[in-house]
């Protein structure tokens, strides 16, 4: 049965996964994402990703100038519904809107006519390949799946007994992290929709 979310800011995965994509695993605190239950903390850190976001659109979208324009326009309507977030302000549909809006410029869309007027291209150099090879045999960042095993494996030792400083020492994190793993039940859900959906 799918877990309901019953508060708009809460612990989620899925922003401490974003965090962890802009800022790097490494940089970041583990267990973070129980920060997102309180929403000043998660509006500075969407302020944060839309300072990263401005900077590459900039470093990358220059042979574009009206695509340029366009996205950093569309992103400085989403810095303002950013800074109009709070607990009476219900602006979510329209971030969400912002968002997907930004996705079909950078994808091609334009106009508002649903056609595609840009192709866009990615490139990766071989020293990006194998600097993205090399992070992923030797860095083994947390990703899903171990967060999902942890979650479980945290909850087993508790309901057996175990206490939660022990944990904090078995997985070399803080006592605050344990905490924030053993209340991540949406990983759970999460996990299933990612990796059981073809079974």
């Amino acid at each position: 049965m799918k877990n309901v979310i019953k508060k708009r800011f809460h612990d989620s995965f899925a922003m401490e996964a974003t965090d962890w994509e802009f800022f790097g695993e490494q940089n970041r605190p583990k267990g973070y994402a129980s920060a997102f239950n309180n929403y000043n903390n998660f509006k500075k850190r969407c302020r944060a990703f839309i300072i990263k976001i401005r900077k590459r659109i900039n470093d990358v979208v220059s042979n574009d100038i009206p695509l340029n324009e366009l996205l950093l326009g569309e992103l400085k309507v989403l810095e303002e519904e950013v800074k109009n977030i709070s607990e009476k302000n219900f602006n979510e549909i329209d971030i969400i809107a912002d968002l997907f809006r930004i996705i079909a410029h950078l994808l091609g869309w334009d106009c508002l006519d649903g056609k595609f007027y840009r192709t866009p291209i990615f490139h990766q150099s071989k020293e990006q390949e194998i600097d993205l090879y090399n992070y992923r045999i030797n860095k083994k960042p947390v990703g899903l799946v171990e967060t999902y095993h942890r979650h479980t494996i945290i909850k087993q030792l508790l309901n057996s007994g175990i206490s939660y400083e022990e944990i904090a020492l078995i997985f070399n994190i803080s006592i605050r992290s344990v905490k924030s793993y053993e209340k991540a039940s949406y990983l759970v859900e999460l996990y299933e929709k990612s990796f059981k959906r073809n079974e």
